[in-house]
């Protein structure tokens, strides 16, 4: 048998099926949901709406988080999204986020950014006059985002954990720290 790696997104009455054939929960992710029109979050100066000639900046800064080319994902969720936003600084694109339709309402994400600041600023721009339900799904390394989302009156909702079959001994490729939110869990 190979030494490959497997991983999928555990919903909670799949996880026993999981472990027991062997799977262990590698990364923790919980999504967080803002009924219409009650997150209370303000706009920032430093992010603007993406333009195409973005693409290769975003592009770039998603192989740097994730360490793959995922730019097929972008671009389908670009072609959906209800807004795509960019940080600057020094003239230089930092940052990106991602708002699209699903149902029952808006994902944000991905939403990837060099800073933690940077990433509340994206979310923020991509929730911004959102009168539909917001969901966002973050990683248990974003507990800065976690509490934030909460104070702007996101309540937080199921835990969808990755579980992996397989080495979990290498470090997971890409600058993770980038991922402030991800597109699904099912996505990353």
């Amino acid at each position: 048998m190979g030494t490959g790696k497997a991983e999928l997104c555990a919903t909670p009455d799949g996880r026993p099926l999981y472990r027991n054939l062997g799977f262990v929960e590698s990364v923790d992710v919980t999504r967080y949901s803002a009924a219409r029109g009650t997150a209370r979050l303000p706009s920032w100066p430093n992010v603007r709406e993406y333009v195409p000639s973005d693409w290769a900046s975003i592009s770039q800064l998603d192989i740097d988080a994730y360490g793959a080319d995922r730019s097929a994902l972008l671009m389908t969720l670009i072609g959906r999204a209800r807004g795509v936003h960019v940080a600057e600084s020094s003239g230089r694109v930092v940052g990106y986020g991602i708002s699209w339709k699903n149902y029952p309402g808006l994902v944000i994400g991905p939403v990837v950014a060099e800073t933690m600041d940077l990433g509340l600023q994206l979310i923020s721009s991509c929730v911004a006059g959102c009168p539909e339900i917001s969901q966002i799904d973050l990683c248990t390394s974003s507990p800065g985002i976690k509490s934030w989302l909460e104070k702007a009156g996101f309540l937080r909702g199921d835990r969808l954990p990755l579980m992996t079959l397989g080495s979990c001994s290498s470090p997971a490729p890409g600058n993770q720290a980038w991922i402030q939110a991800l597109a699904s869990p099912a996505l990353c």
